[in-house]
């Protein structure tokens, strides 16, 4: 009894090890973007329940130390690696089946039960086989660590990424300008182009475009966003750059947009802007976690989350796999509570965003010239708004989706209606009004030509009316180039139009 006593404390670090090689594994995929207090406390919380597991093992099953440990190791790679394998058995169509999350959780309890009953009756030492577990997972977390390692030190980190993703030393830097009108940049997260609605989804939107250029708008007919993806797409637009060596992030996952975030947040426009009398302001996802938050399930995750939808937590994370666990038993709504609470605050999220632009117009002819920069996420789903702007419930069903789009397309119509009749009417200032997609809608009901997805909204006003360099077919990257040059006397050179799609390499 004592010399197990003695072996208790130490086993009980044992049993940590798939935890520690889990977090390293982490740092290797994500690099510093998982270094926050969130992936801190759950990387607690995941001891801690490895600790629980072991301790439980020693005084309910009444194991020995070696036992109790074999058997907390073993459901720790179970919790741990549920993620990635239920995802690679859902690919297999053979053994799909065996991925459902129900199927996957009894396997697994029957595994584990299976498991304890055979040490028990046959009382196994199992110290050989602690043995090469153990030194498996010190090994794999060492090289996990080493490769993180090897990789920061070459230059491979996400902060030299950024720091060398826009050219500091671009002529972009440096205008000064001579005329300093309102400029107000609102984005349409997913409006597509007008000719691509016509199309694509036979929705005439012409209309609109009509109605701009009576107004004074150059459209764009024929634009595109050079990334399908919305953090990238308004860095490069407020950088007026493209995105060094962004290959291998423009994957669409929450890792990226985190990155892009970053690119965002200290974007050359707005350092131009200032440092020429403008007072910029802005309302969008990107500029803060709060913001972010209100997408609710519908939004990227923070990075604690990237690791804990790998595990077993994603069948409480995931809100339709409780959902549909709850169904089984008795009747309920057919969208998740988590599904219906994030829908409230999308919309909120629209109502403050159009609130904070409306007041952003209501400025005097002695107020200093200011920068608004207001992100809506419509006409991209969720579709929660009808044409008009009153709620509709929302169907999940894909069928419902070219629908719903074109829907929240007519409600982003009569607010950029409304937003432009107010900045125009004000005949005491001078304005400049962008407004833009920032990539195009993705869902098609049938795969539409390569591109498709990258055609969206672009129509800008000049109060100048200064157009010379402005053609149908220009992307968004190059927009407040062609701005700033119809203000100052520096002429930028436009960049080429370009689209940069991510390429899964094997």
């Amino acid at each position: 009894m004592e010399k197990a006593n003695r072996k208790f404390f130490p086993f009980l670090f044992y049993a940590c090890f798939p935890v520690l090689f889990f977090l390293a594994h982490g740092l290797s995929v994500y690099k510093e973007l998982i270094l926050t207090s969130g992936v801190l406390f759950t990387a607690v919380g995941y001891i801690v329940l490895a600790a629980t597991v072991y301790i439980l093992n020693i005084y309910i099953f009444k194991l020995s130390p070696k036992q109790g440990l074999f058997l907390a190791v073993l459901f720790q790679l179970f919790f741990l690696s549920f993620g990635v394998l239920q995802d690679k058995l859902l690919e297999s169509k053979k053994i799909a089946i065996l991925g459902n999350t129900i199927v996957l959780l009894v396997c697994i309890g029957a595994i584990l039960a299976a498991t304890l009953i055979i040490i028990k009756r046959k009382n196994l030492t199992l110290k050989a086989t602690n043995r090469y577990l153990l030194t498996t997972l010190a090994v794999l977390f060492f090289y996990e660590i080493g490769n993180f390692t090897y990789k920061y030190s070459r230059g491979q980190s996400y902060s030299l990424f950024i720091d060398k993703a826009f050219a500091k030393s671009d002529s972009t830097c440096r205008y000064n300008l001579s005329e300093k009108p309102d400029i107000y940049y609102f984005v349409f997260d997913s409006y597509t182009s007008f000719s691509a609605m016509k199309y694509h989804l036979g929705f005439d939107n012409y209309q609109l475009k009509k109605q701009l250029e009576a107004n004074g708008f150059f459209v764009a007919d024929s634009s595109h966003s050079n990334y399908n993806f919305t953090p990238f797409s308004i860095s490069s637009v407020l950088n007026m750059q493209y995105i060094k060596d962004a290959d291998p992030y423009l994957m669409r996952d929450a890792a990226n947009f985190e990155l892009g975030n970053r690119l965002y947040r200290e974007n050359v426009l707005f350092s131009v802007l200032q440092s020429n009398g403008y007072r910029t302001s802005s309302f969008s996802v990107l500029d803060s976690r709060d913001r972010l938050n209100m997408l609710g399930t519908f939004g990227p995750e923070s990075p604690h989350t990237w690791l804990r939808k790998q595990t077993m937590e994603r069948v409480y994370l995931n809100p339709w796999i409780i959902h549909k666990l709850i169904s089984l038993f008795r009747k309920s709504n057919p969208s998740p509570s988590r599904v219906r609470q994030s829908i409230k605050t999308y919309r909120r999220y629209q109502q403050l965003a159009l609130e904070f632009a409306l007041k952003e117009t209501d400025i005097t002819k002695e107020d200093s010239p200011r920068f608004t920069f207001v992100h809506f996420m419509i006409p991209h789903q969720p579709y929660v708004f009808n044409a008009d702007g009153t709620e509709r419930q929302p169907n999940p069903l894909p069928e419902d989706e070219k629908v719903g789009y074109l829907t929240q397309v007519q409600y982003c119509n009569k607010i950029i209606k409304m937003l432009v009749e107010k900045i125009l009417a004000n005949r005491a200032r001078k304005s400049i009004i962008v407004l833009q997609g920032d990539h195009g809608f993705r869902r098609y009901p049938t795969p539409a030509d390569d591109g498709a997805d990258y055609a969206c909204l672009n129509a800008v006003y000049l109060y100048n009316r200064d157009y010379g360099q402005f053609n149908k077919n220009i992307s968004l990257v190059n927009t407040y180039r062609l701005i700033l040059n119809s203000l100052s006397k520096n002429k930028t050179p436009l960049m080429k139009d370009s689209m940069f799609r991510y390429v899964q390499k094997y």
